[in-house]
């Protein structure tokens, strides 16, 4: 039982944990901006104007504002070129010039 929930662990829990961070993230962006409106002094009177749709509707709105912030993160031409790095870089320029000293040293 061991190995096998290790195995589970190393081969999925990573897609789980992100999933979970995702929708932990998600549940508390939601409940924070949905008590602000519903709680909050600055928006009291547009609550009992609006009533509960106002918390909902800006409570999703805040959320499906961070999810699209998250599509479009891997649009950042910037970002990926930082997350990929120097260090692929730096390994990439030790291959190549390795190459030129072998092809050096054949001639």
């Amino acid at each position: 039982m061991a190995v096998s929930l290790r195995s589970w662990v190393a081969n999925e829990g990573g897609k789980h944990l992100v999933l979970m961070l995702w929708m932990g993230a998600n549940t508390w962006l939601f409940l924070n901006t949905f008590l602000l409106y519903s709680t909050g002094q600055q928006y009291h009177y547009l609550y009992q104007m609006l009533g509960v749709g106002l918390c909902i509707s800006r409570a999703s709105a805040s959320v499906l504002n961070l999810n699209c912030s998250l599509v479009l993160l891997p649009m950042c031409r910037s970002l990926l070129t930082f997350i990929r790095g120097v260090h692929m870089v730096r390994l990439t320029q030790e291959v190549h010039d390795s190459e030129k000293v072998e092809f050096a040293e054949n001639e």
